[in-house]
């Protein structure tokens, strides 16, 4: 298993949450809701982005302090 360096964490942490909401879109299209998979993937997106920053500025708060 690769080690995961410090950069590419945020943009992994990103593509768990497009990824986390696409799946939940797929399951509501499962449960008979077809509008779901877009609105799903498109919060996906937009909470994907919102991690992401979150994630890069919480990690260069840590690496600063230490």
């Amino acid at each position: 298993m690769a080690a995961v360096e410090y950069s590419e964490l945020p943009i992994l942490l990103a593509y768990i949450a497009c990824i986390k909401w696409i799946l939940i879109g797929l399951l509501s299209v499962l449960f008979g809701d077809p509008f779901g998979l877009v609105v799903s993937t498109a919060v996906g997106i937009i909470f994907g982005i919102v991690e992401y920053a979150a994630a890069f500025i919480v990690l260069n708060y840590i690496l600063h302090k230490m």
